[in-house]
């Protein structure tokens, strides 16, 4: 059997970091520079598609966020109220 070349050990330290079964669904997109960057190690450039989804997934969040701000707000006055009328 042959040795690999000289270079081999080279690309495959380049390449190792990757994690080659990585469907990067948990990439992180800036919407800001339009950059994804992945656990993996892959960093490039958000499609335009890719970018549209994290804005939708951002709103979603933030009126789940706010609307869980809201009945929290909602609970405490309750609890403040049901504490004055006990008195």
């Amino acid at each position: 059997m042959d040795d690999p070349p000289d270079d081999w050990e080279d690309d495959y330290d380049q390449y190792a970091r990757y994690e080659y079964d990585c469907d990067h669904a948990e990439a992180d997109i800036d919407i800001m520079t339009g950059r994804l960057s992945c656990g993996c190690g892959l960093r490039r450039a958000a499609t335009t598609q890719e970018i549209e989804a994290e804005m939708r997934w951002q709103a979603e969040y933030m009126q789940q966020q706010h609307e869980e701000a809201l009945a929290w707000e909602r609970e405490q006055h309750n609890t403040e109220m049901d504490a004055r009328s006990a008195t």
